[in-house]
């Protein structure tokens, strides 16, 4: 019956391959290529690991891994069984470093036999990942074209309704003057306070300062107090404005569609004053007579 080591040496013989050359591919070093041959097993690991020598060393040399492996069973059997003795464990390098060190290399031959399959089976998760990802994009930008897409087609059938025009803005309401009996317009010259009561309403009341202008209407008359008299000019009916009085008195006046009068304030117990009222002219002219008659002591 042929052994391992005479099936293995015969294939490396016929190849002409020497073991050196077979530790280059192998990475097995010469020693324990050499003592499978001479199957010296206490130079190997043991258990997987010498499987794993004597396939590769088949490989190296043309040879069936496969038989090979089953002359190396068969030649266990007759052999001390696995696992080893203390004595043997001792020799084991991999056994040696411990359990970690068994594993490390049992991985890095899992690797050496199988990386090509496992980074082809990485790339493949990969791409299923990156299908995926990209469907999800593109079921998102249909989602939303058909939507821009439905909108477009309702605002398509919504008639459109024209603008409405901007409705004016009120007009102001335009006061004839020639309808009213007493058109007066109050010019503000200086801070003043006024009071004005037309046709028995409240129209003017407060302080005004200088550069404002008032008008006032009425049927009947208008009632005005002034704090300033020199600070307001009356304007009536169109004509010249005319000063109510000097700076710094108060005045009270009354105006009706004959004109403008002054009222006297009541007299005092030191001088007594004639209680008729002075009518004010509407000239510039009969104005300034008029305020030189205040300062004329009455007789």
């Amino acid at each position: 019956m042929t052994t391992l080591g005479d099936y293995l040496r015969s294939h490396r013989e016929q190849s002409g391959i020497s073991l050196e050359e077979i530790a280059d591919v192998t990475r097995i070093n010469v020693s324990q290529l050499r003592a499978i041959e001479t199957e010296d097993f206490s130079q190997l690991p043991g258990g997987v690991f010498t499987v794993s020598f004597v396939k590769q060393y088949a490989r190296a040399v043309s040879a069936d891994p496969e038989h090979a492996a089953d002359l190396l069973k068969a030649r266990n059997s007759l052999s001390s069984p696995l696992p080893f003795s203390g004595a043997e464990r001792a020799k084991d390098p991999l056994l040696a470093r411990g359990p970690i060190g068994r594993i490390g290399e049992e991985f890095s031959n899992f690797i050496n036999s199988y990386g090509s399959m496992v980074a082809s089976v990485a790339v493949g998760l990969l791409l299923i990942v990156g299908g995926l990802y990209s469907y999800e994009l593109w079921e998102q930008r249909r989602t939303e074209e058909a939507r821009q897409l439905a909108q477009a087609e309702a605002e398509a059938a919504t008639p459109a309704v024209a603008p409405q025009p901007e409705a004016d803005p009120e007009p102001t309401p335009v006061i004839n003057k020639s309808q009213s009996a007493i058109n007066l317009e109050v010019r503000i010259v200086e801070k003043v306070w006024i009071r004005a009561v037309a046709d028995g309403e409240r129209v003017l009341e407060g302080v005004f300062q200088a550069g404002e202008v008032k008008p006032i209407l009425a049927d009947k008359s208008v009632q005005m107090k002034v704090g300033n008299a020199g600070g307001v000019l009356l304007a009536f009916n169109g004509e010249d404005a005319t000063p109510v009085g000097p700076r710094g008195h108060v005045r009270s006046l009354e105006v009706t569609a004959q004109g403008i009068e002054i009222m006297q304030p009541p007299p005092s117990p030191e001088a007594q004053r004639p209680s008729n009222a002075v009518r004010l002219p509407t000239t510039t002219a009969a104005a300034r007579w008029a305020d030189l008659a205040w300062s004329i002591p009455s007789r």
